[in-house]
């Protein structure tokens, strides 16, 4: 993830030429229709060599055929970002969250890497997005155009619905199964006006057309001088706890599982000392990250020796079997409860954004011990494929193409396949209770504690 965000930039304009853009720009160069069809063969022949479960949520006879018509109506030249899109949509059917297809970053002229880096922002830049329910909002407008509110809903942008643009959008990104919340939870992440430019080219003047106080206006909005970047501590989510002794309750913020250590030993051994009746864990907005310590922290929350996940293992080289014996801790024998482990009540907080080793967290604590309050998570309930990673380039292209190659399956399996973990306790927000940052699955724990008699 740490130059995610400069390679969906670059992804941004994949139809759009600037000025002095050479031959050489990744936004010009093309690629014959042979090339392109030698690079999709590439990406279906790794797949089905190494993947271990490419066929868990779509046939082989399915992704066969979506394989061979992508190859079939390529008849012109594409740009690697061009090409890029259109063999997403045949990648996004597999259901794999962890397949991701980008721009090799190395490969990029330096003029490439700069071209986003002018002092011009554009009209889709000037607002902020949220979708909810299948309508697009606007969280918040830094546009010239002051008549543009906050939670004005978006009918369309330039005669394109709303809706129409989301569901192309969301059919882009990758996700475990059918999972829908982990899609529009990424538009949420300021990637829609990515898509959007990547889509439609970066335009110098866009029309709005919106709904706000029940009434319907048209905005069009221009090219205007980029605003100098703010610091803002605050918009970046890191781990935290703190342990509340007059509500004998912990609130730990679990923001990414980021090494094999375990940062919380002395946590739970004050826990333990203190009397907390309950921990609260929040794993909204946790990408997942390494599964050693994501481990460490269930055996804090458990009672008794556990297993965790079932694996099964892809095409590895010997180097990629050492690590994967890491995995076995939680497959071939349990995870052992930790000394200092937890034995009171335990409220998780999920959303579209927990993913991979949190939602792998999510569903064994649900099955175990937990309530789960929140959305359902972006990662699959059933497991995922992951652990270890393939990463090549493809031979002509040069595109980045990465995918897990170890299939992760929680038991017992849900009987709905191919969805994300389900909460206990549904939490829907309003477009209104973003603007007013209403935190709604804390105020939930808050009440239900409350309602116990420990909170006066």
């Amino acid at each position: 993830m740490k130059h995610y965000y400069l390679i969906v930039l670059l992804l941004l304009c994949g139809c759009h030429k600037g000025k002095g853009q050479n031959a050489n720009s990744i936004f010009v160069k093309t690629f014959t229709p042979q090339q392109l069809r030698q690079d999709i063969d590439y990406v279906h022949d790794s797949l089905a060599k190494k993947q271990p479960n490419l066929y868990w949520y779509i046939s082989r006879a399915k992704l066969d055929y979506k394989f061979d018509s992508l190859k079939n109506a390529i008849d012109t030249p594409l740009t690697a970002p061009q090409f890029r899109i259109k063999l997403l949509h045949v990648l996004s059917s597999i259901g794999d969250g962890h397949l991701s297809l980008l721009l090799n970053e190395p490969k990029i002229p330096p003029a490439d890497m700069l071209f986003f880096n002018g002092d011009k922002a554009y009209p889709i830049q000037q607002l902020a997005y949220k979708i909810i329910n299948g309508k697009l909002y606007v969280l918040k407008n830094r546009s010239g155009d002051n008549t543009i509110l906050a939670g004005a809903e978006i009918l369309s942008i330039d005669n394109k619905p709303a809706s129409e643009l989301i569901k192309n959008f969301s059919d882009e990104w990758p996700s475990d199964g059918y999972n829908q919340t982990y899609k529009i939870a990424r538009l949420n992440l300021n990637d829609f006006p990515s898509r959007y430019y990547f889509t439609y080219g970066l335009k110098e003047q866009l029309t709005f057309t919106i709904k706000q106080h029940g009434s319907i206006k048209t905005c069009k909005l221009s090219v205007i001088n980029r605003p100098k970047p703010k610091s803002d501590a605050n918009g970046v989510i890191t781990s935290s706890y703190y342990i509340l002794s007059s509500q004998r309750t912990a609130y730990i913020k679990v923001a990414g599982f980021v090494t094999a250590s375990d940062p919380f030993v002395d946590l739970f051994r004050t826990i333990k000392e203190q009397g907390v009746k309950y921990v609260v864990i929040d794993l909204r907005n946790n990408m997942g990250g390494d599964l050693v310590q994501m481990g460490k922290l269930f055996g804090h929350l458990i009672n008794k020796p556990t297993y965790f996940y079932k694996t099964k293992i892809g095409d590895l080289n010997n180097a990629q079997k050492t690590t994967a014996k890491l995995l076995d801790y939680g497959d071939k024998t349990p995870i052992l409860p930790d000394s200092n482990h937890f034995d009171g009540k335990v409220y998780v907080m999920i959303n579209g954004v927990s993913f991979s080793a949190a939602a792998l967290l999510a569903a064994n604590l649900q099955v175990n011990l937990a309530v789960l309050v929140g959305e359902e998570t972006g990662g699959g309930r059933n497991g995922c494929t992951a652990g270890i990673t393939h990463e090549s380039a493809l031979p002509n292209s040069g595109l980045l193409f990465r995918f897990g190659l170890i299939q992760l399956k929680i038991s017992p399996e849900a009987k709905q396949n191919g969805r994300g973990v389900m909460p206990d306790v549904p939490i829907v927000y309003t477009i209104d209770d973003y603007l007013n940052l209403r935190d709604l699955e804390d105020a939930w724990i808050y009440n239900d504690i409350k309602a116990k008699g420990i909170l006066k």
